[in-house]
């Protein structure tokens, strides 16, 4: 069985964020972890999950980040 899925990446000075969209339930793991324990409070659920509602995708698709 195999699983489609769409990729990205993304790079700023040294810094490197590949992103995996997977068709899901709107999960977002970062690095492993969950948004809240990743970004520890820092970063608003809102802005994080904007891309999502401005494309009327969320809760249609899990996203799998890897920052480096």
């Amino acid at each position: 069985m195999s699983t489609n899925y769409v990729y990205g990446t993304g790079r700023r000075k040294t810094s490197v964020a590949r992103v995996r969209l997977l068709p899901g339930d709107g999960s977002i793991i970062v690095n492993g972890k969950g948004v809240a324990e990743y970004f520890g409070g820092t970063t608003s659920p809102t802005a994080i999950m904007l891309p999502f509602r401005v494309t009327e995708t969320e809760g249609r698709y899990s996203a799998s980040v890897l920052v480096a």
